[in-house]
């Protein structure tokens, strides 16, 4: 099994679908932080519509948003397990292993953890700039968290 994750691992990294799908992810949450956190720092009287968020909220609202937009990657998953799927001789494409469950297994797993690592590492630079660009302070619950995540997590289980 380990060969396998490994050799999807290698076309992981050797495809460009992957990056630009997550490049895709980035601007999408970008756009909302630029509107949401950058925009409201510059007008001095505010923008009719956009309000005023202060740390929590931003910080909740980016979790949501990156939570949200997390089925780019997942669709990416599923367009990459399909071209493998539909090829003739997609079993020795990079291995030798002739059980396609064990292909299936590795390539969603080897995709779960890339997307799940993404998600992680955006969700991390949207809280940074919620600290630089908000005020207040942030405390969550576990109920908190809970609330935030409960949606999103509902929507990634059921692709």
């Amino acid at each position: 099994m380990m060969h396998l994750v490994r050799s999807e691992t290698i076309k992981l990294t050797k495809r460009r679908v992957f990056p630009v799908m997550t490049i895709v992810l980035v601007a999408l949450c970008g756009l909302t932080g630029v509107i949401f956190l950058v925009l409201p720092e510059f007008v001095p009287d505010g923008i009719e519509g956009i309000p005023v968020l202060d740390r929590r909220d931003a910080v909740i609202l980016g979790i949501q948003t990156v939570l949200g937009q997390t089925w780019f990657p997942m669709i990416l998953a599923v367009i990459m397990l399909g071209s493998e799927v539909t090829k003739n001789t997609w079993s020795a494409s990079l291995t030798r292993e002739a059980r396609r469950g064990w292909h299936v297994g590795a390539k969603l797993g080897v995709m779960t953890v890339a997307t799940w690592v993404a998600v992680a590492v955006i969700i991390g630079v949207w809280v940074g700039f919620a600290y630089l660009l908000t005020e207040g302070s942030v405390g969550f619950s576990a109920i908190d968290w809970f609330g935030v995540a409960w949606k999103p997590l509902l929507v990634q289980l059921m692709w």
